[in-house]
This record gives C-alpha cells, structure tokens and sequence, in this order.
C-alpha cells in the first residue's frame, strides 16, 4: 500500500487582487524544490481582478496548491 505523503511545510499567501503578480509569485514559490511535502494556500480576500482564475489555471501546472475565500475584511 503506499504512503501518503505527508505535509510538513505550508506556505500561506494571503492575497487582494493579485491576478497579475500570482503567477510569478507561484513560479519563485515552487522554483525553490521545497519537494512532496510542501503546499502552497492561497488565502484571498474578496479579489475583483481575475486572482481566482489565475488561481485555476497554475492548478494546473504546480501540485498541492489549495484556495481559501475569506470573508472580505476579515
């Protein structure tokens, strides 16, 4: 049976329209080889700008990368 693997790092990046920079941020983000056991959480605040499609399209390309809305403001 394998193993799941197991997180042992989380980057957290909170984000307010930030569709433009998001991607360039993510590319430095996992240009680190922080490996298997590293995931990145977009948490975002009520972006107007595309951020979430950004979000979806680097989906794609980078693993264990998770997206959290939060309440605006909070």
């Amino acid at each position: 049976m394998a193993r799941a693997t197991q997180i042992k790092w989380s980057i957290l990046l909170p984000t307010l329209n930030e569709g433009e920079s998001l991607p360039f941020v993510l590319q430095k983000i996992y240009s680190l080889g922080l490996g298997k056991n590293t995931e990145v959480i977009i948490i975002d605040s009520g972006s107007t700008d595309g951020t979430h499609d950004a979000f979806l399209h680097a989906s794609r390309k980078y693993p264990r990368l998770f997206w959290i809305e939060a309440p605006k403001g909070k």
